[in-house]
């Protein structure tokens, strides 16, 4: 049987590297496609980060049967999910966990699914940590309401959802600490 090369350690490796880049300069796009054969970016991500421990929702049913067994992480529903792989065009209707104040770490990640990543489309400007001033991020493809339900559920930092954006083969990621302005064009 033929292994999947985003399964393969070496590959997640290089994946792994390319999210700690991605979560520590907000906004950053690493380019998976080298890394991730005929798989999307998102399942690369999913691949890097899940194991049979962790929980995955998948509320607009984007993964195949082949893919959930690929991934091997156990499906629940989105307000109990560590992870949630989610499509960009559709506005969020599910409420996240956001952690709490004892453990933060206990909330969830948004893996969103975007056509457009570092593209034309609306254009956000990001700061906070590992930003040095501010860094701009184009997004199409995807519903403005992600990001007023994003600022909703960061609005308690340390309590909310660190997003991951995955795309035609690239990553960046939004973790909660970034604040996020839509820029007027």
């Amino acid at each position: 049987m033929k292994i999947a090369p985003v399964l393969l350690p070496q590959i997640q490796q290089k994946i792994f590297r390319s999210l700690l880049k991605s979560m520590s300069r907000p906004g950053t796009i690493c380019d998976l496609s080298p890394h991730i054969g005929q798989e999307s970016a998102a399942i690369g991500v999913l691949a890097t980060l899940l194991d049979h421990s962790l929980t995955l929702a998948d509320p607009a049913a984007l993964l195949d049967t082949r893919r959930w067994t690929l991934l091997g992480a156990r499906k629940c529903r989105p307000e109990e999910a560590a992870f949630i792989v989610c499509p960009a065009d559709r506005k969020p209707d599910f409420s996240p966990r956001l952690g709490t104040l004892e453990s933060p770490e206990l909330s969830a990640t948004v893996v969103l699914c975007c056509p457009g990543l570092g593209q034309d489309g609306a254009a956000y400007a990001l700061s906070g940590p590992g930003i040095n001033g501010k860094a701009a991020l184009h997004l199409a493809g995807v519903d403005r309401a992600w990001f007023s339900q994003r600022q909703q559920w960061t609005a308690c930092y340390p309590l909310g959802v660190d997003l991951i954006i995955a795309g035609e083969g690239r990553v960046a990621a939004i973790p909660r600490s970034t604040v996020m302005e839509e820029i007027s064009v």
